[in-house]
């Protein structure tokens, strides 16, 4: 491949492949969105909370009943650290054990305490699927904790730190779940999630993806065959009247080719591919048609033994062609077939076991030179590259290549490794790409020529 500076993943680019993918994200979309719903609303229960408060006071004086402030807000952090002790916390246990399984563990999860370094006050709350049994928490916290109100061991008589309660649960409340908020941030990760698959799939692809990458092949795109959003073929699923739009690229096609070698235009050309499914026999079939439809004179040989279809792109009988022709069991009058469009044809011809014998015979050679004095062109449909060495063996009797691409089906390397292979035995005129999304920018190859015709 050729070294060169290639443009970073523009804004353009980067809406253009999410809109490509739109059914990609919908189908996620609506998936997490399903998913989304039935947690939501089926297996998300409602949690319940209840409140409660105490108060901390350090009197220094019992008998004028003095809150010493300071001390006060000392002691507040030792009985918040007190109400998070294992010693606290299993007497609550131990007191609802009738009612709940709580154990300490339980109770650390469901209770949270919360205080200031200003006020005396600890306020705290239980969280559960229960609302009843929320408010029973802090009820039984808030009884246990206010036990531990204490003299001081020093001077009995005058100090004294007394824990009262304020706020003894006397409710609960619903805590949530917000299911609105949820579903919706279900259907927005939904939605994401979507986008980054289709970048993902988009970006690290290992197939030519457009025609952009294609140009980073040592080869020029001499074809661009669109992809159709519905049938417009007349006869078959192959041949396009040249009347209609859609059969302009084929003429474009013809052209470059034509164009590859001006002063010594290539009359002997194959078309091949790296798999299957890259439209490589309807698109010699209809260049074919187009150069017998500008007065050439053209024929298309099918040398794609091992699965022949041109036959059935023209409606033409399979037998009689070059199987038996190499066999000597008919004439060379004999083995062509005209049609009705001016394209003539050589069908494969029988099954046989062993088609590298074809390929490799001195007849085959002599056949091809003979086609080339009298036809203005002889096209030849051959096998896949990777499907079998076919090819290779047909590049040695050509003059030319046209290489068919098809976006999001071949492997880049596949392809690199295939025209590296043939451009040894003979010249890759260039890549044919076929199946090319179409945007508004690449209409124009649809204006020319008249309307389809009415049904």
């Amino acid at each position: 491949m050729k070294e060169k500076e290639t443009e970073g993943i523009t804004l353009h680019d980067f809406f253009h492949t999410l809109i490509k993918g739109w059914k990609v994200i919908l189908v996620i979309f609506v998936l997490v969105s399903a998913v989304g719903s039935v947690y939501t609303f089926k297996i998300k229960k409602n949690t319940y909370y209840s409140l409660g408060s105490i108060t901390v006071e350090y009197n220094g004086n019992r008998q004028d009943n003095t809150v010493d402030i300071t001390s006060s807000l000392h002691y507040v952090t030792t009985v918040c650290e007190l109400m998070k002790s294992e010693d606290v916390l299993k007497k609550v246990a131990d007191n609802l054990k009738d009612e709940y399984k709580l154990n300490v563990e339980d109770l650390k999860k469901t209770i949270s305490i919360s205080s200031s370094t200003t006020s005396m006050l600890i306020t705290f709350k239980a969280t559960s699927y229960n609302g009843e049994k929320s408010q029973k928490i802090v009820r039984t916290l808030a009884n246990e904790i206010s036990k531990y109100s204490f003299d001081s061991t020093s001077d009995y008589d005058k100090l004294y730190c007394k824990i009262s309660v304020r706020d003894n649960g006397f409710d609960y409340y619903k805590a949530g779940p917000n299911r609105a908020l949820l579903l919706a941030g279900f259907m927005l990760g939904g939605l994401v999630l979507g986008c980054c698959v289709v970048l993902i799939i988009e970006y690290t692809s290992l197939k030519f993806r457009n025609k952009d990458e294609l140009r980073q092949l040592d080869y020029p795109i001499i074809g661009t065959i669109f992809k159709l959003k519905k049938k417009t073929n007349l006869d078959n699923d192959d041949l396009i009247e040249p009347t209609l739009r859609n059969f302009e690229p084929y003429n474009r096609l013809l052209s470059n080719i034509q164009l590859a070698n001006v002063d010594n235009p290539l009359k002997v050309i194959m078309f091949t591919s790296a798999i299957q499914s890259e439209f490589k026999t309807t698109t010699i079939a209809n260049t074919a048609y187009a150069a017998a439809n500008n007065s050439k004179k053209v024929v298309v040989i099918d040398l794609d033994v091992r699965k022949s279809r041109l036959h059935k792109v023209f409606g033409l009988p399979k037998n009689n062609g070059l199987v038996e022709y190499l066999n000597d069991e008919i004439t060379f009058d004999e083995v062509i077939k005209h049609t009705a469009i001016g394209v003539d044809v050589i069908t494969s011809g029988k099954n046989i076991d062993n088609p590298v014998v074809i390929l490799e015979s001195e007849k085959l050679k002599n056949l091809i030179n003979k086609l080339k004095d009298i036809y203005d062109l002889v096209l030849i449909d051959t096998a896949p590259f990777m499907a079998c060495n076919d090819s290779l063996e047909i590049a040695k009797l050509v003059e030319g290549c046209v290489f068919n691409v098809a976006i999001n089906t071949s492997l880049k390397k596949d392809v690199i490794y295939a025209t590296s292979q043939i451009s040894q035995l003979t010249k890759v005129i260039g890549i044919n790409c076929t199946n090319v999304p179409t945007t508004k920018s690449d209409g124009y190859y649809y204006y020319y020529g008249k309307e389809e015709k009415q049904k």
